[in-house]
């Protein structure tokens, strides 16, 4: 795998960067705007109460970004610039060449195609620049919007996990998607990389 070092991700709709600390104000004002919509599927919501929780929650990123194993990406709009979600990348594994992925948008920024953007642009970079073989991604059955967002990017399900995830006390099953390089034609010049801007 080769060595990849987090940089700004350009799309039509929306740009990807990496988040630091500065970006803590736009990112809690985000979950405080979506917060009973996003704790209905994401555990972590209920620790991102203040600002300060929302800078450990950046930099807990930024420090596997900095060992080259994954890292959070906040979605901006690309007319307006505002902060609309974030994407995570985690649990990336060199011995099997494949990563996990993560993603929610604030409840004003739905709609609009973002998300379904924001995924394939980041699964672009891992599989192409990164090098990796295989994305994953784990959603709540009940999850539609999500599930659809997996859909429309072309990833490919693999079934159900019953009682994955443990939410509220309670448990749910999860639908399993991944998504292989070979999708792209098995060749490394047939999706030509994201543009991009340091």
């Amino acid at each position: 795998m080769v060595a990849f070092a987090a940089r700004k991700i350009l799309g039509e709709l929306v740009f990807l960067r990496p988040l630091h600390r500065a970006d803590a104000k736009a990112f809690l004002e985000a979950v405080e705007d979506s917060r009973e919509s996003l704790s209905e599927f994401l555990p972590w919501p209920a620790d991102v109460q203040n600002l300060k929780a929302a800078q450990t929650h950046i930099e807990a990123y930024s420090f596997q970004a900095k060992l080259g194993n994954g890292g959070v990406w906040g979605i901006f709009g690309k007319a307006s610039g505002k902060f609309s979600g974030a994407i995570y990348v985690h649990w990336i594994s060199e011995e099997n060449s494949s990563a996990a992925i993560g993603y929610w948008l604030s409840k004003a920024a739905r709609g609009n195609g973002f998300a379904t953007e924001a995924v394939k642009l980041i699964c672009k970079t891992l599989l192409l620049e990164w090098r990796l073989n295989r994305i994953e991604a784990m959603v709540p059955v009940e999850n539609l919007p999500s599930l659809s967002v997996l859909e429309r990017a072309g990833f490919a399900s693999e079934g159900i996990c019953r009682e994955y995830a443990k939410l509220h006390g309670e448990f749910h099953d999860c639908a399993r998607f991944c998504f292989l390089r070979k999708f792209f034609g098995g060749k490394e010049n047939s999706v030509e990389p994201s543009e991009a801007a340091p």
